[in-house]
């Protein structure tokens, strides 16, 4: 299945890969660690940082239910999963 992943760091992901990331989700105040990626394409409207887009694929056997963010009221789903996936 196909993800994608917002950055302004793409050309050292695609040297060295991804590497997990920490960032805040929602007024919870909550810190998660991973690689943030979501179903479609995001910018500056839906509050990630980046200019470049990476498409990342990953088997359709893998599942990522487990990494999935429940966000009320987004039209677009997002998942935060370990970089070593």
């Amino acid at each position: 299945m196909r993800y994608y992943h917002t950055t302004n760091a793409a050309e050292s992901i695609l040297v060295a890969g991804f590497r997990d990331n920490s960032g805040g989700q929602g007024q919870q105040g909550i810190t998660l660690t991973g690689v943030f990626v979501s179903e479609q394409p995001l910018d500056g409207d839906e509050s990630v940082a980046g200019e470049e887009v990476l498409e990342v694929d990953l088997p359709d056997d893998l599942d990522l239910d487990h990494y999935r963010l429940i966000e009320d009221g987004k039209h677009y789903k997002r998942w935060c999963i370990p970089a070593r996936l």
